[in-house]
C-alpha cells in the first residue's frame, strides 16, 4: 500500500487539472440536501458548477444515476467545459447528436470509456459502483494499479483480481471510497450523492496536491471533516432477548423507508465485550422473515455469563444501507445444567441403526459425569434404559453405539424408532433430553436396476442388477414375466421364470435373454424384480422393448 500511495502522490502533483481553492456558498439553492450524508460534496460540486441540479432545485442524491449523467459530471469534475457539440457526435451508434453526446464522445476521445462489446454506449443505462470508480479515476487522470489483483480490497465482496481492480484499488488506496461496512455491493447502482461524494474526494486530492483524502485539509478542519455515509435510509429497528444461557433472539424491525430500492438484506453485526471488532453476519429478507415466524427471530448461539453488543443495518436492492441501529447489550445468565447432547445417524438397515451422540460443549458449572440413554423399541413394546460414566468409559466428544432393532417380518410399514439422550454433571444437574426419530427400512428388497444390453430382430437381452438395499436379508432370486406381447404365434417365448442368485450372477452375469429366435418387430413388455431369502418381494420394473425390422 505504501508504494502505490507513493506513485499515486507523484502522479498527482504533475497534473495540470488543479482547481483554485474556493469557500462553499452558505447557502446552495437545492431544497433536499440540507442534513443529508452528502450535503458537503453536493454542495462543493456546486459551487465549482459541476452539478446544477434539476429544474426544480432539486438533486435527488438518493437516486441512481445513468451512464450519459455521469459523464457530463465527470467531464466538469475534472475541470473541462462543455465540449464542442459540432465535433463531439455520433461516436457510438446510439449516441448520435442528443444532449449528452458531447460528453460521451469527449470522454471516448480521452479514453475515459469504450463502450460494449457490441459497439454501443448504452446512455441510459444505470451505472454501477464499479463501472463508475473506472470512469472517475480514467477522468482524474490517476494512474490505475496494474499489479492491484496481488493484493486484498477492504471489502468482502471486491476481487482486485477482476477487470476493475487496478481501479478499485487506487479508489481504496487514496480514500476517494469511503463506504462504510464490511461489503461495498460492486455491482449496485451507484447513486447521484454517492458519485458526488466520491468526486468531490478526488477533485480535492489533486486541488491540494496531497496522495489521498486522510491528507486534505477541508475548509474548516484538519484532515476529513466527513464521517463514512450513514446512508440513505432509515434505521432498522433492534430488540434483543436471551430465553437460555446459551441463547439470544435478535429480532429486527424493518425501516419504513428503504432508499430507492426495496429491502433484500439485514447485516447483523455482533461481538463479545472482551472483543474489540464486530463480526458481521448477512441475512435475507425472506429468511430472517421465516425464522421469526419459527423461532421469534435470528438465534444466536451465546455463552453463560457473557456479555454481548449487536447492531444491525439494512440493505436494500440498490445496495444502499440504512443507518446502523443503536448498539444492543446483553449479558447472559449462568446456567447450572450442562446443554444437552447431539445425535445424528451413522447408517442404518432393516436389522439394526447406528447412532453417534455428540456430548455438549457447555457442562454447566461443573465437568460432565454420565450419559444416559433411553429406548422403547415398538416391535417388543419393551423398553431398555442405561447410563455410562463418562471418565470411566473414556468417552471424549462423542460415543457411537450399533443398536439391534428386532424387527417383524409381517409388519407392512415400517415403524418409527424413538432415541433419547442426556447427561448430567458432577454437581448432579441434569440436561434436557435429546431425541432422534428414525423411521425402519422396509423388509422387502428395493427393486433391480435394468437397462436393455441388446436388441436384435430374433432377441433381446437385458441387464438386471439389484439394488443396493436388499431388505430384511440377501438376494434369493431374479424374476421376471412376459406379461404382454404382440407376437401373433407366441413365438418362441417364455411367460417368465426365475433364476438363483449364484447361477444368474456368476453364469448369467446379470444377462437376461428374452427367447432365442423372437420374430421381428414384434413388441414385448416385461416386468423384473427380487426376491431375498425372507421371501420379500420388491417392486416390479417393466420394459417394453420391440425386436428389429426384418
Amino acid at each position: 500500500m505504501k508504494s502505490i500511495s507513493k506513485v499515486l502522490a507523484v502522479a498527482i502533483i504533475t497534473l495540470q487539472l488543479s482547481v483554485p481553492a474556493t469557500t462553499l456558498a452558505a447557502s446552495v439553492p437545492l431544497s433536499d440536501i440540507d442534513n443529508h450524508a452528502y450535503q458537503t460534496a453536493i454542495e462543493y460540486l456546486y459551487t465549482k458548477k459541476v452539478i446544477s441540479g434539476y429544474d426544480n432545485g432539486t438533486f435527488k442524491p438518493n437516486n441512481t444515476i445513468n451512464r450519459a449523467e455521469l459523464l457530463k459530471i465527470l467531464v466538469g469534475g475534472a475541470g473541462y467545459q462543455k465540449p464542442d457539440a459540432t465535433k463531439y457526435q455520433n461516436c457510438f451508434p446510439d449516441v448520435k447528436n442528443e444532449w449528452y453526446a458531447p460528453y460521451v464522445c469527449f470522454a471516448k476521445e480521452k479514453g475515459w470509456v469504450q463502450g460494449y462489446d457490441d459497439g454501443k454506449f448504452r446512455p441510459a443505462q444505470m451505472i454501477n459502483k464499479v463501472e463508475a470508480m473506472k470512469m472517475l479515476i480514467s477522468s482524474q487522470g490517476f494512474p490505475p494499479a496494474l499489479n492491484a489483483g496481488a493484493n486484498a480490497s477492504m471489502y468482502a465482496d471486491v476481487n482486485l483480481k477482476l477487470w476493475y481492480g487496478q481501479y478499485m484499488f487506487v479508489a481504496e488506496a487514496m480514500k476517494i471510497i469511503d463506504f462504510s461496512g464490511s461489503k461495498y455491493y460492486p455491482s449496485a447502482f451507484i447513486t447521484r450523492g454517492e458519485i458526488s461524494n466520491n468526486i468531490y474526494r478526488a477533485m480535492l486530492i489533486i486541488e491540494q496536491q496531497v496522495g489521498s483524502f486522510d491528507q486534505v485539509k477541508v475548509p474548516g478542519s484538519a484532515g476529513s471533516s466527513l464521517q463514512p455515509p450513514a446512508s440513505v435510509f432509515n434505521a432498522t429497528s433492534l430488540t434483543v432477548s436471551s430465553p437460555t444461557p446459551i441463547s439470544i433472539v435478535l429480532k429486527f424491525g424493518a425501516p419504513a423507508v428503504t432508499g430507492t430500492g426495496s429491502l433484500t438484506t439485514y447485516v447483523l453485526e455482533s461481538k463479545m465485550s472482551s472483543e474489540q471488532i464486530y463480526t458481521p453476519a448477512d441475512y435475507s429478507v425472506a429468511y430472517y422473515n421465516a425464522k421469526e415466524k419459527t423461532d421469534g427471530g435470528i438465534v444466536f448461539v451465546s455463552k453463560p455469563s457473557t456479555t454481548y453488543n449487536f447492531r444491525v443495518r439494512a440493505v436494500n436492492s440498490n445496495g444502499q444501507e440504512s443507518v446502523t441501529s443503536e448498539v444492543k447489550t446483553i449479558t447472559t445468565a449462568a446456567a447450572l445444567e450442562p446443554d444437552r447432547p447431539t445425535i445424528e445417524v451413522v447408517s442404518q438397515t432393516y436389522n439394526d441403526i447406528t447412532l453417534k451422540v455428540t456430548l455438549p460443549q457447555y457442562t454447566g458449572n461443573s465437568a460432565l459425569q454420565s450419559l444416559f440413554d433411553s429406548f422403547t423399541n415398538p416391535n417388543s413394546g419393551m423398553g431398555q434404559s442405561g447410563s455410562m460414566n463418562i471418565e470411566g468409559m473414556k468417552i471424549v466428544g462423542s460415543y457411537t453405539t450399533k443398536i439391534n432393532l428386532f424387527p417383524k417380518l409381517e409388519d407392512a410399514v415400517p415403524p418409527t424408532y424413538t432415541f433419547q439422550y442426556w447427561v448430567d454433571n458432577k454437581s448432579g444437574k441434569v440436561s434436557e433430553k435429546a431425541s432422534i426419530s428414525v423411521v425402519g427400512l422396509s423388509s422387502k428388497p428395493a427393486a433391480p436396476t435394468i437397462s436393455t444390453k441388446t436388441v436384435t430382430k430374433n432377441n433381446i437381452t437385458f441387464d438386471m442388477k439389484p439394488a443396493t438395499y436388499t431388505g430384511s436379508s440377501a438376494i434369493d432370486k431374479y424374476a421376471y414375466s412376459v406379461d404382454s406381447t404382440s407376437d401373433p404365434t407366441g413365438g418362441n417365448t417364455s411367460s417368465g421364470g426365475s433364476y438363483g442368485k449364484t447361477y444368474f450372477e456368476e453364469n448369467l452375469k446379470y444377462a437376461l435373454t428374452l427367447g432365442s429366435n423372437l420374430p421381428a418387430n414384434t413388441t414385448y413388455t416385461v416386468s423384473f424384480w427380487v426376491v431375498n431369502l425372507d421371501g420379500k418381494i420388491s417392486d416390479k420394473v417393466t420394459k417394453t422393448v420391440t425386436t428389429s425390422a426384418n
